[in-house]
């Protein structure tokens, strides 16, 4: 089955705004397939649809399972970003607006058994 990846869709503005998509190359590219399945995937995935007029027919909502350790949450620390358009703070909002893990008709969680570190 054909995928899209709205990686190669998005506009990112370094945080200076919300992240967009190439809304007309993303429906163009949705509507050639016409009625035959595909798989769309990507962050904000519900927000991207709904701006070319589309839902999906099956939500999946795929979660990694981070291991659990202990963060230095110094000032540059991404999980503590104080600008409103940082990723980690739109996809906070996302969840909060869209709820997609309840929305999804299947949910999976993965770990990555093979997890390594490295000191430096």
């Amino acid at each position: 089955m054909p995928a899209i990846y709205l990686d190669l869709f998005a506009d990112f503005y370094e945080f200076e705004r919300a992240m967009d998509w190439r809304y007309y190359d993303l429906a163009r590219c949705v509507k050639a397939r016409g009625n035959r399945p595909m798989i769309v995937e990507g962050v904000l995935l519900l927000d991207a649809l709904a701006a070319i007029g589309r839902a999906p027919d099956y939500l999946v909502f795929v979660k990694k399972l981070e291991p659990q350790r202990s963060r230095d949450r110094g000032m540059d620390d991404d999980l503590d970003d104080p600008r409103p358009f940082a990723l980690t703070n739109q996809v906070s909002r996302y969840f909060q607006r869209r709820d997609p893990l309840t929305l999804a008709k299947f949910r999976l969680e993965w770990a990555d058994n093979s997890v390594s570190t490295t000191d430096e």
